[in-house]
């Protein structure tokens, strides 16, 4: 269905600066959870906290963080990083999306977009409602709520400043 252009529908920058943010704390929760796990310089004996660290951590964050983008839009209609710059993913009619049309928008529609090596999310640039295919298929729109790039930017920042540091910190004990 073709709309009319609306302001409030979010090109790809600021979408790409949302999956960023999220993408960087869900890489934080990952390497903090290595802490846990890894012993302080003993890198002989890396074999078995490697294996509990998979089995133990990383597979479960990584089974949950499948599930915690549909989760959000569902619930909240936007992820922590889309919280944070101001965006919303709602249905035309400004609804939030339902748990099985998120799970729909993120695997079904989003997956095959990113395979093809994101060309689907150039459509975003093009498309008078800044929609990609993911969100074509799925029916859904990105919309902004505020404006909130420059604070945005800088909790990008402050977050890679923070994953720099888990790895500095990290790195002497595998050596």
């Amino acid at each position: 269905m073709k709309l009319k252009h609306n302001p409030n529908y979010v090109n790809l920058p600021i979408r790409f600066l949302a999956g960023a943010i999220d993408t960087l704390i869900v890489w934080l929760v990952i390497i903090s959870g290595a802490f846990f796990f890894f012993p302080a310089n003993r890198p002989e004996t890396l074999i078995i906290p490697a294996i509990s660290y998979l089995t133990y951590y990383f597979l479960p964050i990584s089974l949950i963080s499948l599930i915690y983008t549909p989760f959000m839009h569902s619930r909240f209609g936007a992820t922590i990083g889309q919280i944070i710059t101001g965006l919303k993913v709602t249905t035309l009619s400004h609804q939030l999306l339902t748990f099985k049309q998120a799970l729909f928008r993120y695997f079904i529609a989003t997956l095959p977009i990113k395979s093809s090596l994101g060309i689907g999310y150039l459509s975003i640039l093009f498309d008078d409602n800044h929609q990609g295919w993911h969100d074509h298929l799925a029916g859904s729109y990105v919309t902004k709520k505020h404006s909130r790039t420059i604070i945005s930017l800088i909790i990008l920042i402050l977050l890679l400043i923070c994953l720099i540091s888990l790895i500095y910190f990290l790195l002497p004990r595998f050596i």
